[in-house]
């Protein structure tokens, strides 16, 4: 993980924002014990506030928790069931995903009430 945020150093160096901000969401969805997840949060923010008005933030915030779906695979012989969803363009699966405790829960009540999709849509 230490290395996707040299990552996000080096896009936002070469001017390439998207990259910079997938890198991000990469660090937020997928280390759910990096030490700055908040930090992220707001950065990515400033970084999407760029690129879009905060209407179209809070809406594909919406539109990427509204299209969750669960897929069942076999890993190592063992059946799992994971999450996907995608946010501005970034599919994001649970392979590491820190949801998973919810699986059987309400997903998009719990992302709805995610501190890091806060911070996007609020910037608290």
């Amino acid at each position: 993980m230490q290395n996707n945020k040299y990552f996000v150093d080096y896009f936002l160096t070469i001017g390439d924002t998207l990259g910079a901000i997938n890198k991000y969401l990469d660090l937020i969805f997928r280390d759910r014990d990096y030490p700055s997840s908040k930090d992220n949060a707001r950065k990515l923010r400033s970084l999407l506030l760029k690129k879009n008005t905060q209407k179209e933030i809070n809406e594909e915030i919406e539109k990427g928790i509204s299209s969750i779906y669960k897929k069942k695979s076999i890993e190592n012989g063992e059946e799992k069931e994971k999450i996907y969803f995608s946010l501005f363009g970034y599919m994001i699966d649970d392979t590491n995903y820190y949801y998973r405790e919810t699986i059987e829960g309400n997903i998009r009540i719990s992302l709805r009430q995610n501190e890091t999709l806060l911070i996007l849509k609020n910037g608290q």
